[in-house]
């Protein structure tokens, strides 16, 4: 188990791929600087394209 603070190796638990735990440290570090930056992130929509259309796979639940 890694000691408290030592983010990397914690995210690298999670998922061991050096470009995620680089982008989540980045992303973290952002909204450090600027908390409003967590409701852009939040609401970041993904959309893939399938064979039935563009899917959004992120972001919060429509209403």
């Amino acid at each position: 188990m890694p000691p408290p603070g030592d983010y990397a190796r914690a995210v690298h638990a999670y998922n061991p791929d050096r470009r995620y735990v680089d982008a989540v440290l980045r992303h973290s570090r952002q909204m450090r600087r600027d908390p409003r930056a967590f409701y852009a992130y939040y609401n970041w929509q993904v959309f893939v394209v399938t064979t039935r259309g563009d899917v959004r796979r992120t972001g919060p639940a429509p209403r």
